[in-house]
């Protein structure tokens, strides 16, 4: 469980991972007020090790753009130098990897989502755009001959006003051997 002061935030579950170094992420949202916290990890059963701790800003208002390596969690992705105008990118996705992000849409509506990827060639593939868990669209990823070549592909995307999660899954892979599918830099609403 996670404390502040005394206080419990949030009891989460840890799931087993096999081994002592296999890792697994698990995430929930907290309200923190602004500035210096005393936080304080308790074991309430059983023996786990922890990596790493990550606290985000839940601070991606929609519409807006997000920059890819600005997600809340993910898992099997890479973060990489981007060509595009500097910054990073997120990268090597294979079959079932993904990156979430926290966002407060702002008004419920139709919004055209873009995101600027790329794959070399003879890769790409396709994800699904989530939200908090369901599929909302599946968009495909063609090649774009270099996996610095920048395009945008997007679709339109009904989403509810709120906080919610939103999540890019990896589905199919136009490669056999189903790793690295296309790299992400930033999708806009």
């Amino acid at each position: 469980k996670l404390d502040q002061d005394g206080t419990t935030l949030y009891t989460i579950a840890v799931p087993p991972t096999g081994l002592w170094q296999d890792w697994a992420t698990v995430s929930h949202l907290i309200d923190l007020d602004q500035g210096i916290q005393n936080l304080a990890i308790y074991v309430s059963q059983g023996a786990y090790n922890v990596n790493w701790l990550r606290f985000s800003k839940f601070d991606n208002s929609l519409p807006g753009t997000i920059n890819a390596p600005t997600y809340s969690n993910m898992s099997g992705i890479i973060t990489e130098p981007s060509n595009d105008g500097g910054g990073q990118s997120v990268g090597h996705f294979g079959v079932n990897d993904w990156v979430s992000y926290n966002v407060n849409i702002e008004q419920a509506g139709t919004y055209f989502v873009e995101f600027r990827v790329a794959a070399d060639a003879g890769y790409g593939g396709e994800f699904a755009v989530q939200l908090d868990g369901n599929t909302l669209k599946t968009i495909s990823v063609q090649p774009t001959l270099g996996w610095f070549n920048w395009k945008n592909v997007g679709a339109f995307i009904n989403l509810p006003a709120g906080q919610h999660t939103i999540k890019f899954l990896a589905l199919t892979s136009f490669h056999p051997d189903d790793e690295d599918l296309f790299n992400l830099h930033w999708i806009k609403f």
